[in-house]
């Protein structure tokens, strides 16, 4: 799994984007590449990341982190 993370310039995060390794072995290894053919694909060192999902923080959607 790779996880990618935007700040903001206070270095909040504002949006994290989840990518399984091609064959991630927590889906029962599924083939990602082939089922999500029109997702992005990053390569770290040899290895392919298939983009999976989104999160947006309570920062990006708040303009501020949760109170309480």
């Amino acid at each position: 799994m790779l996880v990618e993370t935007f700040i903001d310039r206070s270095g909040r995060t504002v949006l994290l984007r989840r990518y399984n390794g091609r064959l991630w072995a927590g889906a029962g290894a599924r083939e990602w590449d082939r089922e999500l053919p029109g997702n992005e694909v990053l390569t770290v060192e040899g290895v392919k990341y298939v983009h999976w999902y989104d999160c947006l923080t309570a920062v990006s959607i708040h303009g501020h982190p949760p109170q309480g």
